[in-house]
């Protein structure tokens, strides 16, 4: 809260806090800690915050977008300085982004070029990959709307070397209710609770077109299925959904590493049901199913069945 007191976001102040955050975290872990991300989701902590204002600070300040990017990106470089220079152990250093892809309809030459385009040139707009990724990862200034721009000569601070990108990937811009491609809003598809549709195929699509366009070894950072999960009479939680989207999502990632694109890890999303953004406790993520009031935890089928792909290193996918 003091930190948005003296302008959070909007105000430069925030970049040599932000250094200071960032050597504090390494000075503490960085004994234990290689792998490093300098943010997560720049994309939703600023478009959602400030622009959406579904976020906190809960606002809507269009005309500053330039100005909370720079901020932002001045951030991540600093961090990512900060990380080589002070790290005990030899780190690894990514930034963690809300990241996603239209999907081809068909797997020809041209649908695959037209989902590429969308993808990377067009996307959602601001919320897309390249307003964020090539100032940050390609070190190319860019623009929208004729409005927004950010500019040439911050490109060789904000675009830090980095080790890989992290993705944290749901659901295909095709079905977004902020930027769908014609294509519908995905009526009658198989969804999460909280609407987001369910195609595994955007998985594999987005670690190859960011691949493509930025050269990096690919993490999946973030990637799960938020489900109405409840204690059922047997004292256990069955959550057959979810279960059938990890073997969705995991059999499309494994058809990206057997075709040779660099995927260093993936992480589902979460561990154990937890705090969701400004929807709170209600969207279930985890693999663990949490007793809010107790604190009791139960591993839910999904769970058993993650660890045994695990145990086979995705034999079974």
């Amino acid at each position: 809260m003091w930190v948005y007191k003296k302008g959070g976001w909007l105000s430069k102040k925030i970049v040599p806090l932000f250094r200071d955050y960032a050597r504090a975290v390494i000075d503490a872990l960085s004994d234990r800690v290689t792998w490093w991300m300098t943010m997560n989701e720049p994309q939703c902590f600023i478009m959602n915050g400030y622009m959406q204002g579904a976020h906190a600070p809960f606002q809507h300040r269009y005309l500053a977008l330039s100005k909370l990017t720079r901020n932002a990106m001045f951030a991540h470089a600093e961090a990512a300085k900060v990380i080589r220079q002070y790290a005990k152990n030899p780190p690894k250093v990514g930034v963690a982004m809300a990241a996603g892809c239209f999907v081809p309809n068909t797997e020809t030459d041209a649908e695959i070029e037209k989902a590429r385009r969308n993808s990377m040139e067009l996307g959602v707009g601001l919320m897309g990959n390249r307003w964020w990724m090539d100032p940050m990862l390609a070190g190319k200034p860019v623009r929208a709307y004729g409005v927004y721009s950010s500019k040439a000569k911050d490109m060789k601070v904000i675009c830090q070397p980095l080790d890989f990108v992290g993705l944290n990937v749901y659901q295909p811009y095709n079905y977004a209710d902020w930027g769908g491609d014609g294509t519908g809003t995905g009526n009658g598809l198989p969804k999460s609770n909280i609407g987001w549709v369910v195609d595994e195929r955007v998985i594999y699509w987005t670690i190859r077109f960011v691949h493509e366009r930025y050269g990096l070894p690919v993490m999946i950072t973030e990637n799960g299925i938020a489900d109405n999960d409840f204690v059922c009479r047997d004292g256990k939680v069955h959550d057959p959904q979810r279960t059938e989207f990890l073997y969705r999502y995991l059999g499309s990632l494994k058809r990206a590493v057997s075709e040779g694109y660099p995927v260093l890890g993936y992480q589902y999303r979460s561990v154990m049901d937890n705090f969701e953004w400004a929807e709170g406790y209600d969207p279930r993520f985890g693999l663990i199913f949490v007793n809010y009031p107790t604190g009791k935890r139960i591993l839910k089928d999904s769970a058993y069945e993650y660890k045994k792909i695990i145990e086979g290193n995705g034999a079974i996918l």
